[in-house]
């Protein structure tokens, strides 16, 4: 064999593997899925399917269900019923959004007398109030209050970023025919904060939920301070003996 001869085969050679690597690469690009969190498939170190290991969403194994601290009818006038309930999320490192519940009124006969779906956002670690208002808009009597968290429904996110919320200072009140509730909302950050929703619930001696109101602040003043106010229309049914503010709008979002 000449050189000449030698050479085009070298050449010929060179191309042929080429052409074989690139035939490998579009084979493996068509042919092979790479694993991701959303494939429906456990791989990547993953500890369930499409949960745990690198993937954000948490397994079901690894953490609790939310559980709800209670769950009362308040009425803040004679044909109107709210309802307040506190929901815990007791994983320190994963939260939920878009939880879904159901809330429901019962009379003293187990007759229902009104139900609502509602969804709402569980920080990590966090005790939030949910203020359902306007559930009832009658004269009759609330027996029993439900609130039933639908589990199947919620994802859990795993976080290592604690919430932050503004805080709460001066809280008082005064009791009478049109009870009111007064504090001041602070803003921990360096930035404006706008439409801030704080939840108020009131308690009597024996830390039961006699009354709850919502009110929002349009703008919070950069690691300032606001004036919030709480009112109602009709008197307590028990003398209070405390009342807690809960900011519900977080800070820093995961």
């Amino acid at each position: 064999m000449d050189w000449s001869t030698r050479r085009r085969s070298i050449v010929y050679a060179v191309i042929g593997s080429v052409i074989g690597v690139l035939l490998i690469i579009v084979g493996i690009s068509i042919f092979y899925d790479t694993p991701t969190c959303m494939d429906k498939k456990q791989n990547q170190d993953e500890t369930g399917i499409d949960c745990g290991g690198p993937c954000a969403r948490a397994c079901v194994a690894d953490v609790k269900d939310a559980q709800v601290r209670f769950a009362r009818a308040v009425s803040p006038a004679p044909t109107r019923t709210d309802v307040i309930a506190y929901v815990e999320n007791p994983n320190a490192n994963a939260y939920a959004r878009g939880v879904r519940a159901t809330v429901e009124l019962y009379d003293v006969q187990r007759a229902l007398l009104a139900t609502r779906t509602v969804t709402f956002n569980l920080p990590a670690g966090a005790v939030l109030p949910i203020f359902v208002q306007g559930m009832l808009t009658s004269d009759i009597p609330v027996a029993q209050t439900f609130f039933t968290i639908d589990e199947s429904s919620t994802q859990w996110t795993r976080t290592t970023i604690k919430p932050l919320f503004p805080s709460v200072k001066d809280v008082q009140w005064r009791t009478g025919d049109q009870p009111r509730v007064t504090a001041t909302v602070v803003n921990p950050v360096a930035e404006i904060l706008t439409n801030t929703q704080l939840i108020a619930t009131v308690f009597d001696a024996n830390n039961e939920a006699i009354a709850a109101s919502r009110t929002l602040v349009g703008s919070l003043p950069s690691q300032g301070t606001a004036p919030i106010v709480f009112t109602w229309n009709v008197p307590f049914i028990r003398e209070p003996a405390r009342v807690e503010i809960i900011p519900i709008t977080e800070v820093r979002v995961p």
